[in-house]
This record gives C-alpha cells, structure tokens and sequence, in this order.
C-alpha cells in the first residue's frame, strides 16, 4: 500500500513506518480521529477516509476487503499520518470530538 507518496511494511506484527517508527510510537491521545468507513460497489470493498486530515489539506484513502480489516489499515494510516506529520514538525489537525446525544423534537 502507498499513501501520499510514503511505504509502510508490516514486520512481526508491528507496523513500521518511514523512518524506522512503529505503530507503538504513536500515543493513543493523538489517534482521536474519526475514520469514515464506506462500501464502494464499484470496487467491492471497504473505503476508509480521513475527514480531519481531508480538512488539513490531506487526502488519503485505504481499503479493506472486510468492514474489520478496513478498521485495521484505517488504523494504521493514521499511525502513518501523525507519525509523519509530528517527524515534518508540522501541526496536527484537531480531531473532531462528539458533543453528545441531542434530543430532536
């Protein structure tokens, strides 16, 4: 898988990313970030989609051929991104947090 021009291999059972960081490097805290997740019947798979990120000006798409494994490389993309983001000494976008359940009348 390629996203936004940087490879990432999975070794063990760990995820490695550019520059030797792994999956673990990454705090939970920074992960807080929505992932979209959509069936595309035109390629029979899983779409997952970064909304915080596609605001920040970054697009990047994965896939999986099953809703869990589309969670999981969703996952690790964002591992990839923050990683990457923190390493340029760019700004991370804010997550989007829920504001709780309101009542519609």
């Amino acid at each position: 898988m390629r996203l936004l021009g940087q490879a990432y291999a999975r070794i063990g059972g760990s995820v490695v990313y550019p520059g030797g960081h792994t999956g673990d490097t990454v705090p939970d805290e920074q992960l807080r970030y929505s992932l979209a997740i959509q069936w595309s019947d035109e390629d029979q798979v899983y779409v997952v989609s970064f909304p915080e990120w596609e605001a920040h000006g970054l697009i990047g798409h994965t896939h999986g051929a099953t809703y869990a494994e589309a969670v999981q490389k969703g996952q690790e993309v964002l591992h990839l991104l923050v990683t990457s983001t923190c390493a340029d000494g760019e700004s991370l976008p804010t997550p989007r947090t829920f504001l709780g359940a309101q009542r519609v009348r």
